[in-house]
C-alpha cells in the first residue's frame, strides 16, 4: 500500500440506521401508500410500518376495494392490526353527487353483495374498536308503495339505498359480536323500517358503545308515506332501538338531522339517562315550550362537560316566542355546573349534502318545520328587546363556562356582540 492510499469507507444502507431512528422516520409518514412501500424495504421497516398502515382501513364502494377488505379479513395477522374501519359510499364517476335515482346494475349488485359478505365478518377483526359508515350524502328519490295491511315497500330502489340496506343487514347478521367495538358512526343514514332493526342484533351492537354518532338523511319519497318514515325513525327507532341499549356506557353522543325534528316529528329523549355522558351534540333539533329537548340535556347535570347545538332552532308559533332562548340559556347555566364547552351555531341552508356556512353564537328561531325549500329563519321577525335578552343570557352563560375553562388553563370562548342601540341592565 502506498502512503497516499486510503482504505475505502464501507457503504451504509438502511440496515445500518439505528432502530430508534427508523421508528421515528416511519412515525412521520402519513400516506398509507408510502407506509405500504416502506413495508418492503426490510424487516425492520416492515415491523414499524405495518401496524401504522393497517391501523385505519378505508373501503370504497368498488369491487377492487371490497375485494381488498375480504382478503384482509382472511389474514389473521393483518386483520388483528385494524383498529378503525371506514366505509365510503360516494357517488360513482359521472353520477350526480347531490341527487341519485340510479337503479342498480350488475356491477353495483356485485359490490353490494361483497359488502354484505364482508360486514357479516367483522368479528374476524379482534382489535376493531371504531366503525364509521359513510352512506351516500346526496338526495335519494324513491317511490313508496303502501299495502292495505300497512306494509311499506320501495319500487325501483336506487343503488345507494340498496347498498346501505345490504351493509346494515350484513352488519346485523354477523354470527358473533365484534369483541372490542366502542365507537359507531352512521353518516347520512336513510331511515326505513327494515326488519333487522327490530331484532336483538341491533341491541347487541349498541350495548357497550362509548361513542355514537348518527346523522340522518331524509329520504325524499314520491309516495304518500315519506313523513311517516321520518316520524317513525326519530320518534320510535332512535330512542328505543339505538339509544336505550347504550345508556350504561355511552360517553359521547352526536345526533343530527338534515330536516328539523322535535316539533314534527316529536322526539322525546327525556326518559333516557346516560350516567357517563360527557359530550353531547344535537343537530337540527327544534326546541319549543314543551321543553323535551331541554329536559334531555339537563338530565345529565352531573356528567356533561361539552354541549353543541348545531342549527337547533326555537319554534316560533306566534309573533313572540312562547319560550325565548334567554330562558333556555338560564336553565342550562343553572343545571350544568360542570360544563366547560358550549357552542351554538346555525347553518345557512338545509340538507346534509349542502356545503353551506355555519354561523357561530347564534340563537335561531324558525316558523318552518319542514326543511327543504326554505331559507333559515324565513318570516321570523323578532323584537330587538328579545334579541338583546337572548344575547345577554348567552353572554352570561358563556362567562360561567369561561370561568371553568380559566381554572383548567383553557382559552376562553368568544362572547356574542350585543344589539347596538338597545338598552340593557348589564353586559
Amino acid at each position: 500500500m502506498t502512503p497516499s492510499a486510503r482504505p475505502a469507507k464501507p457503504t451504509r444502507t438502511f440496515n445500518d440506521l439505528p432502530v430508534e431512528l427508523i421508528g421515528a422516520v416511519v412515525h412521520e409518514v402519513a400516506s398509507i401508500g408510502d407506509l405500504l412501500q416502506l413495508r418492503v424495504v426490510n424487516h425492520t421497516f416492515s415491523a414499524y410500518a405495518t401496524p401504522r398502515a393497517f391501523d385505519t382501513f378505508h373501503v370504497a364502494n368498488t369491487q377492487k376495494s371490497a375485494q381488498g377488505h375480504r382478503l384482509l379479513s382472511k389474514s389473521p395477522s393483518l386483520a388483528a392490526l385494524v383498529k378503525k374501519l371506514v366505509i365510503h359510499c360516494e357517488a360513482g364517476p359521472g353520477e350526480n353527487k347531490l341527487l341519485n335515482t340510479v337503479e342498480e346494475d350488475d356491477e353495483s349488485k356485485a359490490v353490494r353483495v361483497a359488502f354484505a359478505h364482508n360486514m357479516a365478518r367483522l368479528h374476524l377483526f379482534p382489535s376493531l374498536s371504531e366503525l364509521e359508515l359513510n352512506f351516500f350524502s346526496g338526495m335519494v328519490w324513491q317511490t313508496v308503495q303502501s299495502a292495505e295491511d300497512g306494509t311499506i315497500t320501495l319500487s325501483h330502489p336506487s343503488k345507494y339505498f340498496m347498498l346501505q340496506s345490504s351493509i346494515m343487514q350484513g352488519l346485523l347478521s354477523s354470527p358473533r359480536r365484534i369483541p372490542r367495538l366502542r365507537s359507531l358512526t352512521l353518516n347520512n343514514f336513510i331511515p326505513f323500517p327494515a326488519p333487522e332493526f327490530e331484532g336483538e342484533a341491533l341491541k347487541t351492537l349498541m350495548s357497550g358503545l362509548e361513542h355514537f354518532t348518527l346523522s340522518a338523511h331524509a329520504l325524499r319519497f314520491k309516495g304518500r308515506r315519506g313523513e311517516d318514515m321520518w316520524s317513525w325513525f326519530w320518534s320510535e327507532m332512535v330512542p328505543a332501538r339505538f339509544l336505550e341499549p347504550a345508556q350504561r356506557t355511552l360517553t359521547t353522543l352526536a345526533l343530527s338531522s338534515d330536516q328539523p325534528i322535535g316539533q314534527f316529528p316529536t322526539v322525546d329523549l327525556s326518559w333516557l339517562r346516560f350516567p357517563r355522558l360527557a359530550s353531547l351534540h344535537l343537530g337540527g333539533f327544534t326546541f319549543n315550550d314543551a321543553g323535551l329537548a331541554e329536559d334531555f340535556v339537563v338530565a345529565h347535570t352531573r356528567s356533561l362537560r361539552a354541549l353543541t347545538l348545531d342549527t337547533c332552532a326555537m319554534h316560533l308559533a306566534g309573533p313572540a316566542p312562547a319560550r325565548p332562548w334567554a330562558a333556555v340559556y338560564q336553565r342550562l347555566a343553572d343545571a350544568l355546573p360542570g360544563l366547560t364547552a358550549f357552542h351554538t351555531r346555525r347553518r345557512t341552508g338545509w340538507g346534509l349534502h349542502e356545503r353551506d356556512a355555519r354561523l357561530e353564537l347564534q340563537s335561531p328561531y324558525e316558523r318552518c318545520i319542514t326543511g327543504y325549500g326554505y331559507e333559515r329563519g324565513k318570516d321570523v321577525k323578532l323584537a330587538l328587546s328579545v334579541q338583546q335578552a337572548d344575547r345577554l343570557a348567552l353572554r352570561n352563560f358563556l362567562r360561567a363556562v369561561n370561568a371553568r375553562r380559566l381554572a383548567r388553563g383553557l382559552p376562553p370562548q368568544d362572547l356574542p356582540e350585543l344589539v347596538v342601540g338597545v338598552s340593557r341592565v348589564r353586559a
